[in-house]
């Protein structure tokens, strides 16, 4: 978890999107893993490739971008620029998260979430169960 200066309020991501983007990035340590980010509100709800055509996400509430390091732990800095240009010019205004997962520990990813694109002001980051494989124990 990362601690925050500037928002009292955690970001949130759902279980089933932190998994999707962990196995993005490993599936794809080679060839790159990125993205954007949609949802609403401090809620992150899913995670689109980059590659994904501009009528699938048009109507999607993009909120940031993501991205992943290759197996050394080096960013594509080029990359980053193309896609956050490509968010402006899908939403006209600038990401509010940009998540880095970083692959340079082999077998695992970590996930880092900003509010700028040069990775100075980190954000919190909480995840949420979004399904019943972990309930919520009811009351007796």
């Amino acid at each position: 978890m990362q601690s925050s200066n500037q928002s009292a309020q955690n970001t949130t991501i759902y279980r089933h999107c932190m998994q999707q983007l962990i196995h993005d990035a490993l599936l794809h340590e080679q060839s790159g893993c990125d993205g954007f980010l949609a949802g609403s509100g401090f809620m992150i709800e899913s995670a689109i490739t980059g590659s994904a055509s501009e009528a699938d996400i048009a109507s999607l509430g993009l909120k940031g971008i993501y991205q992943a390091t290759d197996t050394r732990g080096q960013l594509d800095r080029a990359k980053s620029v193309i896609l956050q240009r490509r968010f402006e010019c899908l939403t006209g205004s600038t990401p509010d998260y940009f998540m880095l997962l970083q692959c340079g520990n082999k077998g695992r990813v970590d996930a880092l979430l900003f509010a700028d694109a040069d990775q100075q002001q980190p954000l919190e980051l909480d995840m949420q169960e979004d399904g019943d494989l972990y309930p919520v124990p009811a009351s007796r």
